[in-house]
């Protein structure tokens, strides 16, 4: 499992993780609104608030979950960050993996 960072601004943060659980790429998004951001831009400094998007796939959904986050987000080059999970509730950790595996089986029966 990988922790997804993907900070963007809070008009988009809803449309983001919904379609993220909706195409199944994570069984969760935790959104924490208010977030200040302070970058460099054109050589000084640019203050502004966002959202930061949590994010937990398995490794094998990163690179879809990546298209996806940079085809919804409003910026050239968004702020995304894969971390790897090492430890955590073991409880949760196979809730969130049992979930995405029996919903693309079920997708996929549905299918045939």
């Amino acid at each position: 499992m990988r922790l997804i960072m993907c900070s963007c601004p809070k008009e988009v943060a809803d449309t983001i993780a919904n379609a993220v659980v909706e195409s199944r790429l994570a069984a969760l998004v935790n959104a924490v609104s208010g977030v200040k951001t302070t970058s460099l831009r054109k050589e000084a400094p640019c203050v502004q608030e966002e959202t930061v998007l949590f994010i937990q796939t398995p490794i094998e959904h990163l690179e879809p979950l990546f298209e996806l986050l940079a085809s919804l987000h409003p910026s050239k080059a968004p702020a995304i960050i894969a971390l790897p999970i090492t430890s955590g509730n073991y409880e949760y950790l196979k809730w969130a993996e049992e979930t995405l595996v029996s919903q693309t089986r079920t997708n996929n029966s549905s299918e045939i």
